[in-house]
């Protein structure tokens, strides 16, 4: 059974271990998969969530046995949020939404193969997405920005 090659996993935790590092980051939560626990307050996060994948063989990679390299796509979404309580709108909840995705594309910016994880591609911030949510019944407002980061590589 022929078994699918991807780096997307690699990538996903190199990028979380660099906005980890990230000084513009200090005090916002950064995970893997969902940072949410059931019960507790969202707070500042970046989550690196779901992964779209498209392969197909390198065109001048062709042997007798077949493609040695194939090209990867995928994209890479990240969920940025900010909250904020009492506040009368959405407007400092969405700047700071805003300056902690700008902390993503400026990693990605800085290294476009992500700690080496990207061999032979790159990766870029392709589309960002808001969404302003609440107030909630505790007056809480979130502003969430899906942050799409596509990946090309020859693997």
């Amino acid at each position: 059974m022929p078994t699918y090659k991807t780096i997307a996993p690699a990538v996903k935790l190199a990028l979380k271990n660099a906005l980890a590092a990230r000084g513009g980051l200090t005090g916002v939560t950064v995970s893997y998969g969902s940072p949410l626990v059931p019960g507790a307050p969202p707070g500042e996060y970046v989550e690196l969530a779901g992964i779209r994948h498209e392969q197909e063989a390198a065109t001048a990679s062709y042997s007798a046995g077949g493609p040695r390299h194939v090209e990867e796509r995928f994209e890479l979404d990240l969920w940025v949020s900010s909250t904020r309580k009492g506040d009368p709108d959405h407007q400092v909840a969405t700047e700071r939404a805003y300056a902690l995705a700008a902390e993503v594309e400026d990693a990605i910016r800085a290294d476009l193969t992500v700690g080496g994880s990207i061999v032979n591609g790159w990766a870029g911030v392709v589309a960002l997405e808001l969404a302003e949510l609440g107030p909630s019944d505790q007056g809480v407002r979130e502003s969430l920005i899906k942050v799409t980061v596509a990946v090309r590589a020859r693997i």
